[in-house]
């Protein structure tokens, strides 16, 4: 699999990270792109900061790990976990992405191991509202993955 991304790279000869400002250059570069908080497909791998939500995916802060790996693509109302290195693997849906008015599909390497409706509660929107601060990241409705196979 080949991945691409956009990307440009500019080496400051004396500075580490902290760039004392001259990484202000980047902003003109970055404002010719719009941010898409819903991928059609996520390639997450756990670095040496983990994190605990990724786009729309979210794992335990516990059991992130450098390393850790969640590879999912979504098309229509069915979601495709190609691979999944956690025991528990949050998915957070909402009407930008997803039709939840119909059933929801999540297919596990090859296997269909949900197709439901799930429903949309104010609690799961002021959850991601106080965890993500951000308005993109308001998801009424979640799924979480157990051992890839349960799912509630």
């Amino acid at each position: 699999m080949i991945l691409r991304y956009i990307h440009e790279t500019h080496i400051v000869k004396d500075k580490g990270h902290w760039m004392n400002r001259e990484d202000t250059a980047a902003i003109p570069w970055m404002a010719k792109y719009e941010r898409n908080p819903y991928p059609d497909k996520i390639v997450w791998r756990q670095e040496e900061v983990v994190l605990p939500f990724f786009y729309w995916l979210g794992v335990s802060k516990d059991e992130a790990k450098p390393g850790m790996r969640v590879t999912v693509s979504r098309s229509n109302n069915n979601i495709t976990i190609l691979e999944n290195d956690y025991k528990e693997l949050t998915l957070f849906l909402n009407d930008k992405m997803f039709d939840l008015d119909n059933p929801i599909i999540i297919i596990y390497k090859d296997r269909e191991i949900f197709n439901n409706k799930v429903d949309r509660t104010k609690q799961n929107i002021q959850e991601s509202l106080h965890d993500r601060k951000d308005i993109r990241y308001i998801f009424p409705s979640k799924l979480t993955i157990r051992n890839n196979s349960d799912v509630d």
